[in-house]
């Protein structure tokens, strides 16, 4: 995907990774959203999250990018419960250290 041409197919591109490598879906928009929320575009970020939000309940940088999108919207006690679970999943699940460092 780039970012200058192709954002109008984000959702047409996850319905073929859901379809195709469904064991993918949440990293892969995991990433999108964490482009969308570097573009500053934290609403969309979020649109994305949701949509595999019972699928990632237990990814920690799903919370993270949740974190990190609620921080865009000015949803700062949100932002912080994400961030919470994201650690407390990376410290549970035993990542490694630089992953823990990467959430912070």
């Amino acid at each position: 995907m780039f970012w200058s041409k192709q954002l109008d197919k984000v959702d047409e591109f996850l319905a073929v990774i859901k379809q195709k490598f469904p064991e993918s879906l949440v990293e892969i928009t995991v990433q999108i959203a964490k482009g969308f929320n570097i573009k500053k575009n934290p609403k969309r970020a979020q649109e994305l999250l949701f949509k595999v939000e019972k699928a990632a309940e237990n990814h920690a940088m799903w919370h993270r990018e949740m974190s990190l999108s609620f921080t865009g919207l000015k949803q700062i006690r949100l932002a912080e419960k994400h961030q919470k679970i994201a650690l407390s999943i990376a410290k549970e699940q035993q990542l490694p250290t630089w992953f823990v460092w990467e959430l912070q």
